[in-house]
């Protein structure tokens, strides 16, 4: 490493370096002094050495890193719809982008997008990023954000010799975030057949143009009509099938099958099902049955069976789909007396059919209609604090 002054009076310095893998290369340092030279030297052999002299260095932005290798293997990976939206939005929070928080003028301070290889992928960096998206998006998200960290950035940061190791490793969420996983809070309530008939009446009596407010809202009257009765027919739908909302969202016209009785089915194949198994449902109730035949016929069996109000040919989107059943919800709660409508939603009714029907029909045939395994049937759609089957059977006096 002999030093070579410049014409401008900068030194240069070539040196030789063997990398890992044998290959030699003969970079050139430079300095305005010799001493800062070789620092600058040093500095540089010791990133070859632990990048293994690859197009990628410890300099280089995070957010480039995740365009072209992150997200390409993101891309590629089989992973379910429902699967793939969630990790989509864990990595734009990883970045630390968020439009939910965008929209409320808020920002991700821990967002990697402002660091480089070298100094975002440390413990710290990485473990205030998961406590922010935890604090702001809940547990579940934090979860979706580790596993996008751990194997579509830090594996392949290991793999391209770019970090030693996956410094996340062992770690346990909950030290970071100060919470322990979330507890289901709703799914495991069922209202009684007299609740459930009495809420059926008030839904297929409902007329949508009677509940929507003409003031205050920017959309045409007959788009907010179409939305309430979206949600009318979702809920209609949901409680005489067990469906899961982002089932019910997903179906296409197609997909009803009709019987020479009127009797209605959907196919629910593996691309609209949660757990990717194909299945076939029915419509329990013949009058929610009529109402999709009505519905067939004035759409002409275009688009989708719930589309969005304004255009049925696109999908409902999730949030403003689930704004609208919760007021409708919260509305038939009040109007009937049926308090537990407060505070659960969708699920509520796997769980109340499923009370309904066992006992009736095997197993094996409900958890094809609701599309879930005995064990998971039993942790979250059986009511455990309705005890009345079980008085019944030890003949106990009734209430």
């Amino acid at each position: 490493m002999h030093p070579i002054q410049q014409p401008d009076g900068s030194w240069r310095i070539q040196w030789t370096i063997v990398l890992r893998d044998g290959r030699t290369k003969r970079p050139s340092s430079f300095g305005p002094t010799v001493g800062e030279a070789r620092r600058r030297a040093k500095s540089k052999a010791k990133e070859l050495l632990q990048t293994g002299g690859g197009d990628w260095k410890l300099t280089t932005p995070l957010s480039e890193y995740i365009n072209q290798v992150t997200k390409p293997a993101l891309k590629k990976a089989d992973l379910r719809p429902l699967t793939r939206a969630s990790y989509d939005a864990a990595l734009e929070m990883v970045l630390g982008k968020c439009v939910k928080c965008s929209r409320q003028g808020r920002r991700h301070e821990f967002g990697l997008k402002s660091y480089t290889i070298g100094a975002g992928i440390r413990r710290a960096p990485l473990e205030n990023l998961l406590a922010e998206v935890s604090e702001r998006h809940g547990v579940a998200k934090a979860r979706h954000c580790r596993t996008i960290l751990n194997e579509y950035l830090i594996q392949k940061l290991v793999r391209d010799d770019l970090v030693p190791a996956n410094p996340l490793a062992g770690m346990r969420l909950s030290t970071v975030t100060g919470k322990k996983k979330a507890t289901r809070t709703r799914g495991g309530r069922a209202i009684d057949r007299k609740q459930y008939k009495r809420f059926l009446r008030w839904l297929l009596a409902l007329e949508p143009a009677d509940l929507i407010i003409m003031k205050g809202h920017a959309w045409p009257k007959e788009v907010r009509i179409q939305k309430i009765r979206n949600a009318i027919d979702m809920t209609l739908l949901q409680m005489t099938t067990g469906l899961r909302q982002t089932e019910a969202r997903r179906l296409t016209w197609p997909l009803m099958q009709v019987n020479d009785q009127g009797v209605i089915s959907f196919d629910i194949t593996e691309e609209v099902a949660k757990t990717g198994d194909a299945r076939v449902v029915l419509v329990l109730d013949q009058r929610v049955a009529k109402r999709f035949l009505d519905r067939q016929h004035e759409t002409e069996a275009i688009g989708y069976v719930l589309g969005s109000p304004s255009d049925p040919s696109k999908m409902w989107a999730r949030s403003n789909c689930g704004a609208a059943v919760r007021e409708l919800y919260e509305l038939g709660a009040k109007e009937l007396g049926i308090d537990v409508m407060l505070s659960e939603r969708s699920h509520m009714w796997r769980t109340t059919l499923r009370s309904f029907y066992e006992g009736y029909v095997p197993p094996a045939v409900l958890n094809s209609q609701f599309g879930h395994s005995e064990k998971v049937a039993q942790k979250h759609y059986t009511d455990v604090r309705d005890l009345r089957g079980l008085a019944a059977a030890a003949k106990l006096p009734k209430p």
